[in-house]
C-alpha cells in the first residue's frame, strides 16, 4: 500500500509541474491611455524565471512560436498590436538558433472604439511554449481580460 501512495505522489507532483502556467500577465500594471476614440493598453506579461518562450517571430524547428488571440468585440476594432518591449536571448537548442523572450515582455495594443461612452473589455489569449535551455514543455495558453478599458 505504501509503495502505491508513494508512486501516486510522485505522479500528481509530475503532473502538476507540466500544469504550471509559466507567463502571467501582470495586471496591476496594465497601462490604458485614451485619444480620441482611440484606446492604447499596454499588457505587461512576465516569464517565470528559468523559463523563456519562443519568440513571436518564425522559430525553427518543432518549437511554436508566441502569438497572442483577441477576442472579436462589437464595441470596438483592433487597430493593432505589437511586442513593444521584450528581453530577446539566442537560445541553441538541436542546432537551431532560437529567438527567446526572456523575464518580461509587454503587448501594446491599439483599438478604435465604436462607441465613447461604453466601457468595453478585452479577451484574449496567449499561446506559448516554455523552455529551459535543454528542453521545451508542451505548449500552453494563457486566457486573459482587462476589464473596463
Amino acid at each position: 500500500m505504501n509503495y502505491f501512495s508513494t508512486t501516486l505522489c510522485l505522479m500528481l507532483l509530475t503532473f502538476n509541474c507540466y500544469a504550471q502556467d509559466f507567463v502571467t500577465l501582470n495586471e496591476a500594471n496594465i497601462e490604458t491611455t485614451t485619444e480620441d476614440n482611440l484606446i492604447i493598453i499596454t499588457l505587461p506579461f512576465e516569464i517565470v524565471d528559468g523559463y523563456h518562450i519562443q519568440s513571436e517571430v518564425d522559430t525553427p524547428g518543432d518549437s511554436l512560436m508566441t502569438e497572442i488571440i483577441f477576442a472579436e468585440n462589437d464595441m470596438f476594432e483592433l487597430i493593432s498590436y505589437e511586442f513593444s518591449k521584450k528581453h530577446n536571448e539566442e537560445v541553441v537548442l538541436n542546432e537551431y538558433t532560437h529567438f527567446v523572450l526572456i523575464d518580461i515582455f509587454e503587448v501594446t495594443v491599439t483599438l478604435k472604439l465604436n462607441d465613447n461612452s461604453l466601457k468595453p473589455e478585452l479577451n484574449g489569449q496567449l499561446n506559448y511554449q516554455a523552455c529551459t535551455n535543454k528542453q521545451c514543455l508542451f505548449p500552453r495558453t494563457l486566457n486573459f481580460q482587462v476589464l473596463n478599458i
